[in-house]
């Protein structure tokens, strides 16, 4: 490192922007907002604001654009006019937004602008297609950026941060001061055209996959695909990175040389120097082109460092090119350190630089380059994958701590990535050649349909096979740097030739990322908005490598879209969680099942590795529609269905669950297939008939209720009871430390004598911030004060999470705001 100052500095450049981070200094670009305006901000309200357009990204239903140097007029909580600067705004213009032709926003608060274009030209334009570079006035909700309920959960408000972007607006009116234009909007119609122009001259799945890989665009790109590539562990070949700067670059270096020698024979460096200068401006404008991703920057920067040290003819050193690299870009914007992109983009570099050195070390030298062909051809594969083994080390703590799971078989990598450069040349050639002549164009990316094609099957056969994606979960803070310091005796030992020492550290580094926290008993309920949600698991009370299994009581709402997609499943995963031993649907109302319709769609598409065992249903669900789509998924997953009634127990360990409502019997044969009534450790009752017609699951009354036991603690879980149906279970209602407030806190439910009966500790309530339905109702909070019981609201806290060992104590910590609590 005394040779490296660069990387000494960049050292300590990172640590001084983590110093700023947990001391509170503001060099992340956030806006100071006054308080009066902030809390207004925070749940949203009508606002004006100005600004240049830099940035516009084309989503199926909506355009999105990013615009710099705004400024926001709206009403704080005094009602007086309020004028800030927010620096950058995020802005999602739907299909319906009003272009209007004058300042006057009637007479909501003005902002002044000047150029207007006339009301013809705005008639004109396509308001998708605003130019880059136009000055504009947004209208409409502004708001800060939200950030996660819930463990798992993509953290929008931590990614567009990153990107110094803290607000954003959902557009009613726009309205253009100045049309803009010049090189960059010019860059981004072309690179739509290109991306237009492939979708017309090949496959649209592999149009999609194309784009991605060549212009950056996901746009097209299915959900198939992309599960696919990332199942298959080739996720990163659809990010422009250094593979696509190095190929690009060196092509336009090369062609210029030779061009250039050819003209002044005698002026070698002058022609590798104007070469050099050519390439280098080529990638900056491509990376441009492609929206300026992390990974593509820091491969342009890189690049023209090697370039240099071509031309001045001195040595390059790949680790001085990356701390250079990474010091521009956080100088720029430090927030890119925290960006999981960033991290993973260095994190490979990393690994490629120093740990693929030290891999290669312990083949003897006399190894390489000797023998027949074929072990030549044995020779590159062997280097293929120790450097596959070097990114791998370096990049798992990462990818575990972003995406919970990763890909653990190098076979597509080994595969795919060879065949890259063949794609992107024949990609950039056939595009450039669509553009001017659409049969050339046909004929130059037929190749690269089709091997396009043969990487889908690839990567699909990849993960069909067991065991090709690790579950790790989302591991903490304490095992990333254990992780860390094991890597760093790895390196230690395989620079000192210790090749057997550095496995057995690797795996103890392996080994401390899988560690999960397994409480005795959890409950977690999970923020899903208007919706309910569930999650407990029984475990061993200490840390353990792997998740618990779980079970799943209830998963639905109809305020968020996709719950199972985007908040439960994705819990699931960041616990470690492969495995539900059971999924209790309390009734039919879509706030409490669409989410777990769509986890089970992932399992029968084989998108997801979580099994599941069985399905628990109300007898009244038989026949009702949603029940029935259920049944319907089941089947094709191969999950027992078992119909559940008042009386009903299950055993697991010293937890037990015991039913004590619906008491409705089953009349009509079920048909259901596979349903024998009995669980592991269960003692159910006879399920092999059916409910009677005319009964729905969407009744609230019907809905069942669960009565968990471990140990001195007990739970009560009420799904939407109320009405007759909470007066028959207050008849067999005891005593319980935690309770699950029916219906969300609906006025209906939940009522005095109720509560007195069940003399609940805590009460766990699921509703949304802004209920449309106004729960929970003030009168239930009241109730449950009077009642003498703490009450948590996911509204306010993301999820709650009870933890207890099954003694009458237990632990209470909430995700969105210190809450804890401890009995």
């Amino acid at each position: 490192m005394k040779y490296r100052p660069v990387c000494i500095a960049c050292v300590l450049l990172i640590l001084g922007i983590l110093f700023c981070r947990f001391a509170g200094i503001p060099v992340f670009g956030r806006p100071k907002i006054p308080e009066s305006a902030q809390s207004v901000l925070e749940s949203g309200t009508t606002a004006s604001c100005s600004g240049e357009i830099v940035e516009r990204n084309r989503k199926k239903k909506s355009v999105q654009y990013i615009i710099k140097d705004c400024r926001a007029e709206f009403r704080d909580d005094k009602n007086q006019v309020c004028r800030i600067r927010i620096g950058y705004l995020k802005v999602t213009v739907l299909p319906e937004v009003t272009v209007l032709p004058e300042t006057n926003f009637a007479d909501d608060n003005k902002l002044a602008g000047t150029g207007l274009l006339t009301e013809e030209e705005l008639k004109e334009r396509d308001i998708g297609q605003l130019p880059v570079g136009s000055k504009v006035i947004f209208r409409g909700k502004l708001s800060e950026i939200d950030g996660p309920s819930n463990p798992g959960e993509f953290d929008s408000r931590k990614y567009y941060a990153c990107r110094k972007i803290y607000y954003e607006m959902l557009n009613e009116k726009v309205m253009v001061t100045d049309p803009g234009g010049g090189l960059r909007e010019h860059l981004a119609a072309f690179r739509e055209g290109v991306s237009a122009r492939q979708a017309k001259l090949m496959h649209p799945k592999q149009a999609g996959v194309l784009s991605a890989m060549l212009l950056g665009d996901r746009s097209m790109l299915s959900e198939e695909s992309k599960e696919r590539y990332r199942y298959g562990g080739v996720m990163h070949v659809l990010a422009i990175s250094g593979l696509h700067i190095s190929v690009l670059g060196m092509i336009f270096y090369e062609l210029l040389f030779r061009v250039l020698l050819s003209g002044m024979p005698s002026h070698i460096r002058a022609g590798q120097a104007i070469a050099a200068a050519g390439a280098a401006a080529v990638t900056g404008i491509y990376c441009v082109f492609a929206g300026s991703p992390v990974s593509a920057v820091r491969a342009m920067i890189m690049f023209g460092l090697a370039l240099g040290a071509k031309i001045l003819r001195r040595s390059y050193d790949v680790l001085c090119a990356v701390g250079i690299s990474a010091i521009l870009l956080l100088l720029t914007r430090p927030g890119y350190l925290f960006d999981a992109g960033f991290q993973l983009s260095y994190a490979a570099v990393g690994g490629a630089a120093v740990f693929y050195p030290a891999l290669l070390g312990l083949v003897p030298k006399n190894y390489w380059h000797r023998g027949s062909r074929i072990k030549k051809i044995f020779e590159k594969i062997l280097e293929a994958f120790l450097m596959w083994v070097a990114v791998m080390l370096c990049t798992i703590p990462v990818a575990a701590y972003a995406f919970s799971e990763i890909p653990v078989l190098p076979f597509a990598t080994l595969l795919i990535v060879p065949a890259m450069g063949a794609i992107l040349i024949l990609g950039i050639a056939g595009s450039t050649a669509g553009m001017l002549c659409s049969p050339a164009g046909w004929l130059l990316l037929i190749p690269v349909d089709l091997l396009l094609q043969l990487f889908e099957r690839i990567a699909l056969f990849v993960k069909t096979i067991p065991g090709s994606v690790w579950t790790v979960g989302k591991p903490e803070r304490w095992q990333l740097m254990a992780y860390g310091f094991c890597l760093l005796l790895v390196w230690i030992c395989l620079r000192h030739g210790m090749g057997r020492r550095a496995a057995l550290v690797a795996a103890a580094a392996v080994l401390v990322l899988s560690l999960k926290w397994s409480p005795a008993l959890s409950i977690a309920m999970l923020d899903v908005g208007q919706g309910d949600s569930l999650v407990i698991s029984r475990g061993l009370g200490m840390w353990k490598p792997g998740g618990d299994p779980v079970y799943l009581v209830d998963g639905g709402s109809s305020s968020v879209k996709q719950p199972g997609k985007y908040r439960i499943i994705p819990y699931l995963k960041s616990r470690g969680v492969t495995r539900i031993r059971g999924i209790f649907v309390s009734h039919g109302d879509q706030d409490h099942l669409n989410g777990i319709e769509e986890l089970l769609k992932e399992i029968v598409g084989q998108r997801i590795r979580i099994r599941v065992d069985a399905l628990y249903l109300t007898p009244q669900m038989q026949n009702d529609a949603a029940g029935g789509h259920l049944i319907k998924l089941c089947r094709k997953a191969g999950i027992r269905i078992v119909f559940l009634k008042k009386g009903n127990t299950l055993q697991d360990g010293k937890l037990r669950i015991r039913v004590l409502h619906p008491d409705t019997e089953p009349e009509n044969g079920s048909g259901t297939g596979g349903t024998d009534g009995r669980a592991a450790g269960a003692s159910l009752g006879d399920t092999s008939r059916g409910a009677s017609d005319g009964m729905t699951g969407g009744r609230n009354e019907d809905s069942m209720v669960l009565l968990l036991s471990f140990g001195d603690f007990d739970a009560l879980l009420t799904g939407d009871l109320e009405g007759e149906g909470e007066r028959k279970v207050l008849e067999e209602a005891e005593s319980v430390e935690y309770l699950k407030v029916a219906h969300h806190g609906s006025r209906n439910s939940t009522s005095d004598s109720f509560l007195r009966k069940v003399s609940p500790v805590v009460c766990m309530i699921s509703a949304p911030e802004k209920s449309r339905y106004g729960h929970p109702a003030g009168e239930t909070l009241t109730r449950i004060r009077e009642a003498g019981a703490e009450y948590y609201v996911t509204r306010d806290c993301g999820a709650i999470c009870l933890e207890t060992k099954g003694r009458g104590s237990f632990r209470i910590r909430t995700f969105r705001r210190e809450a804890d609590m401890v009995r």
